[in-house]
Formats: structure tokens, sequence, C-alpha cells
């Protein structure tokens, strides 16, 4: 029962710090093509850069084992392409959607239903066989799991390495758009306390729940840090058959998640159930499907291969980061902007 509490708990704070920042990789990675804003880019880097760091201690220490996705190639650019058009028509990833519907819209509730259905056709379903057919073809390569492994360097040598200049470029881009824009590096307290958060404040912050949630999967014997998709699926699969999953560390994470999320859109008083026109909830739905049917072709969500998975050095999270994030821009621009 600690353990499940432990877990709960690092929901809640992830929950809060996604709502606050409003740290959904479908808007981070969207408003650079709508605005040209990069803050939602510099976040990115944070969260990854700052996961890495941790991660390359904590191997260091020999508190966690670093076993990042092995390399399928045809599933990560299969995954990433699906995954990136869904997440633009359901209004955000998955972490984006779960803390979207815990603030009553209605639009990112039936996308998240869509989600978990998309990732059972996937996973057990009708897409089974599609799924095995993009696996196979890769599956007999013995491509390193690992950019470390390319380098022919240990994780925590190269994770550090790259984590050193990666934190270091995202300071330099925030202070240098930060002073542009007359901001400051960091809000004042109150502000922090009461209002939104900078994306580059809560990239950092998913950053160190990553640790934390990288030691309490290894004692849960799941062994990965965060991530989400396998907490929906789970989610379905009990409510609608009674199954639970193996391992349900993770189910946990994410009721936690949706519970923070809205205790912190209802303290902030941005908690209120918000509908949307009929083609709009649909167009949501089919979204999510895509989302869910993309994460699991792709073995992992924004938050999963994205933050974690780069934090792993992982080659196959490299590949489905690349496509994820050429379809958001290309979806966002035929249909978000309507070229």
């Amino acid at each position: 029962m600690i353990g499940v509490g432990l877990t709960i708990a690092l929901g809640l704070a992830l929950g809060v710090i996604l709502q606050r920042g409003a740290f959904c990789g479908s808007s981070l990675l969207s408003t650079w093509v709508l605005d040209r804003d990069g803050r939602g880019l510099i976040g990115i880097g944070f969260a990854i850069g700052v996961s890495m760091a941790g991660f390359a201690v904590l191997a260091a220490l020999g508190l966690v084992v670093v076993d990042p996705n092995p390399m399928r190639l045809l599933s990560a650019v299969v995954g990433g392409l699906v995954f990136g058009v869904g997440m633009v028509l359901a209004g955000g990833c998955v972490t984006g959607t779960m803390f979207k519907a815990a603030e009553g819209r209605l639009t990112s509730i039936l996308a998240l239903v869509g989600i978990g259905i998309g990732a059972t056709a996937a996973d057990e379903g009708l897409l089974l066989p599609v799924k095995q057919a993009l696996v196979k073809p890769t599956a007999a390569l013995k491509t390193p799991p690992g950019l470390h492994d390319l380098l022919g360097l240990s994780y925590p040598v190269a994770a550090g390495l790259l984590a050193g200049l990666l934190l270091a470029g995202m300071i330099v881009l925030h202070a240098r758009q930060c002073r542009r824009a007359g901001r400051a590096l960091l809000p004042p307290v109150r502000e922090l306390l009461v209002g939104a958060w900078p994306p580059a404040l809560a990239g950092v912050g998913v950053g160190v729940l990553g640790w934390l949630a990288f030691l309490s999967s290894t004692a849960a014997q799941r062994n990965y840090p965060l991530g989400a998709m396998g907490g929906v699926r789970g989610a379905l699969s009990l409510l609608v058959t009674g199954k639970s999953p193996g391992n349900t560390w993770i189910l946990w994470l994410c009721l936690g998640l949706i519970a923070g999320a809205a205790l912190s859109a209802a303290l902030r008083g941005g908690w209120k159930l918000r509908s949307a026109p009929p083609e709009t909830l649909l167009i949501a739905l089919f979204g999510g499907l895509l989302v869910g049917i993309g994460a699991s072709f792709g073995r992992g969500c924004f938050m999963g291969n994205m933050i974690s998975g780069l934090g792993l050095l992982s080659l196959h999270s490299l590949v489905f980061a690349a496509f994820t994030v050429l379809a958001n821009w290309s979806t966002t621009l035929l249909y978000l902007r309507g070229l």
C-alpha cells in the first residue's frame, strides 16, 4: 500500500505540473508552426535534458538499469506518423489529453476513450496483425538500442555529456527569449503558486519527476520512467472486462495524474465542463483512435517515447520523435492553419 500511495502522489504532482504549464506535446509542438513561438520546444528540451541528466546519475549509482526500447524501424516510422497526425486532431498527446479531460473538456474525454480503443485494437484486436507486420522486418536486425552503444560509451558518460550540452543550449535560448520579450527568467513566487507556469519550468518539473518515476517503477518491477499509454489501455480494459493489467504501477500513476490536474484546475478556477460542435467531438474521437494506434505501433507516447525514451538515449525513440514532429507540423499547417 505504501508503494501505491507514493505512485499516486507522484501522479498527483505530475498532473499539477502538466496542468499549470499546459505541458501537452501536441500544443508545445504546434505553437512553433502557428505562432513561431519557441517556448514549447524549449520546454520539451528542458524535460529531456533534465530527465537524461538524472537518469545518468541513477545509472552510475546502480539504482536503475537502463534498458531502452529496441530499434524497430518501421514501427517507429509508422507509429510516429500516425501518432503525430492523431494528436493534432485529438487536441493533445496522451498525457495532454488526460489533463485536459480533467479540466472538463468533452473533446479530450472523447479523445481519451478513442486512445484506449485504438491502443487495444492494435495490441490485441483487429490491428494486431498490422503491428506484427511492422515489427517483423526489423526484429532480426542487431541494431544497438541506444545512442551510447553507437558512440562506444557507457550510458552514464554519454547521457551526462549530452544532457550537459542540451541543457546549456536550452538555458541560453530561454534567457535570450525572455530578454527579447521583457520577461523574467522565473515568474514571481506568487504567480507560480496561483498562475500558469512557463513551459521551461514545467519541463524541468517533468524531468525531475522522471527521476522519481524511474526509481518508483523499478521498485514495482516495471523498470521504465514516465509514460501513460499503458495506464489508459489498462483502465479501459478494467472498466470494460474487469481484467486488471499485470503491472498496476502505470495505472495508479495515471489515476493520480488525472486527480492532480483536476485539483489544480479547480484551485485556479479553471474547471468547467466544456462541450463543442458535434463534428469537433467526432474529430477528437477519431484523433484519439489514431493516437492510441500510433502509440501502440511506436511502443510509446509523447511522455514515454519523446521524454523518457530520448532521456534513455533510445534510437527507436529518436526515430519515433522525428516522424512525430514531422507529422505534427504538417497536420498543424493543413488542419489548424488550413493551408
